[in-house]
């Protein structure tokens, strides 16, 4: 998913998001009091690549999708569980993964990532969150 491709998923999904200076915050997502509807604001300058951009754009879209907010009162790490088993279930679809690895013959974590479009600790991630989940790919030799 590109860029593009995700802020247009985001805004047909009544997240706004919007691009904006911060000093110390790379993302952050919001609950805006207005329709209780999400927002998702990030400085773009703080990115040096795309698909780091486009990891931190999709965390927190995950806390706007899953209503996991920091805010609320779950757990801090329910809430970033919530958010990266958004972004793996949508932007790294086990399918997808699988297809990659036995059909394509991507093997190592960066193709993977480059492959996605997304940063590699999100690929470790989906690797193990699948295996977790008794998922397994074996890439064909």
């Amino acid at each position: 998913m590109t860029i593009i491709e995700l802020i247009d998923y985001l805004e047909e999904n009544d997240i706004f998001v919007k691009e904006k200076s911060f000093s110390n915050i790379m993302a952050i997502s919001i609950r805006l009091p207005i329709d209780l509807c999400f927002a998702v604001a990030y400085d773009k300058s703080k990115f040096t690549e795309t698909s780091e951009l486009i990891s931190a754009l999709a965390h927190e879209a995950g806390h706007c999708f899953s209503n996991a907010l920091h805010t609320d009162q779950k757990s801090s790490g329910k809430c970033e569980y919530s958010a990266h088993k958004w972004v793996i279930n949508n932007l790294i679809p086990f399918i997808k993964l699988k297809d990659a690895v036995e059909k394509k013959h991507i093997g190592t974590s960066w193709e993977l990532a480059e492959y996605f479009d997304i940063s590699e600790s999100y690929i470790i991630r989906a690797a193990q969150y699948y295996k977790q989940k008794n998922m397994i790919i074996v890439a064909e030799e």
